[in-house]
């Protein structure tokens, strides 16, 4: 996906703050929060762009981004640097000074500070906003999917991943209620659908098992076609919190015959271990456990033989054998 600017700086940002050897210029990873409306002046003065608080609302007043304003101000075509430098001092200024005068990366930008500071109730008002965006542009005939991949280049975040783990802990706090509600709300946007009606069976678990396990079945005959191990691992980690055996062991199953590496494999054993330990089936969790401790140094991205040995470890979970 082809990030909009800021979302590109946000994410060199997160990416420096994750690995501060990365190399980048000191002005692209600066937290330009924290700056004195002064100093943004200042710099800005520095790069060329002589103005006041007073001009330089002037300017905004005629301009509906912060994008915009900058492509106005900064006249030096070929100093796409300067341009840039300017851009993210232009933008820190419009965010503080028009809070009022929203903007599409104005709002992605927020939300994705909201995220990263994991502040839980300015989310759920970012989320509030977000949705209304979408629904503003789907009733004009827009199609839902082709939005939310519009709205989610404006951020640093993969928007739809932080919506899955973001109702999921919700679920799993017991707040279902408002789960359902961000369901409801963003299901029509989402491209992974597999991945939310997971979210929709989690919510029946615990009300109405017969149909969350209806709906699991219905999502292990599409994965039969269409196989995703990494949903197959999520599905089998929801039923060992609260599922039936049978559907458990069709997971571990599904999943076995997708590995490819011995990443995969090491991941599905431990799942294959956390529902031996829910059972307290501890010699079954000792075995799996030991050959885990006997492959930590394996290499991960390493293709997995079909033929190892340890595979037979699974094949409890198996209506066939290995």
């Amino acid at each position: 996906m082809k990030f909009q600017d800021k979302a590109l700086y946000n994410l060199l940002r997160m990416n420096w703050l994750e690995n501060p050897g990365l190399e980048v210029k000191s002005w692209q990873v600066e937290d330009y929060r924290k700056f004195s409306t002064e100093e943004l002046f200042s710099r800005l003065q520095a790069l060329g762009l002589n103005l006041s608080q007073k001009n330089f609302s002037a300017y905004a007043e005629n301009c509906d981004s912060p994008e915009e304003l900058a492509e106005c101000l900064w006249i030096r075509d070929e100093d796409l640097e300067g341009y840039d430098k300017s851009y993210l001092l232009i933008f820190e200024l419009w965010r503080r000074l028009f809070p009022d005068k929203q903007s599409l990366s104005i709002f992605c930008d927020e939300l994705d500070y909201r995220i990263e500071k994991q502040n839980g109730e300015k989310i759920q008002e970012s989320l509030t906003e977000l949705e209304d965006i979408l629904d503003e542009n789907a009733d004009h005939g827009d199609n839902p999917q082709e939005v939310f991949k519009m709205v989610s280049s404006f951020c640093a975040h993969e928007l739809e991943d932080f919506l899955y783990d973001f109702i999921a802990e919700h679920i799993r706090s017991d707040n279902e209620l408002y789960a359902s509600e961000l369901l409801d709300g963003f299901y029509e946007f989402m491209a992974k659908k597999h991945w939310f009606d997971l979210l929709r069976a989690e919510l029946f678990i615990v009300t109405d098992v017969e149909k969350a396990t209806g709906l699991i079945r219905s999502l292990l005959d599409d994965l039969q076609d269409a196989p995703d191990f990494e949903l197959l691992l999520e599905i089998g980690m929801v039923l060992i919190r609260q599922g039936e055996p049978n559907l458990f062991a069709e997971t571990v199953t599904q999943a076995r015959a997708s590995l490819k590496t011995e990443e995969d494999f090491q991941e599905l054993l431990a799942v294959a271990a956390d529902y031996y330990h829910f059972l307290d089936q501890e010699e079954e969790e000792k075995k799996i456990l030991a050959i885990i401790e006997k492959r930590a140094k394996k290499d991960l991205s390493k293709s997995l033989s079909r033929s190892d040995p340890d595979l037979s470890c699974l094949k409890n979970f198996d209506r066939s054998e290995v």
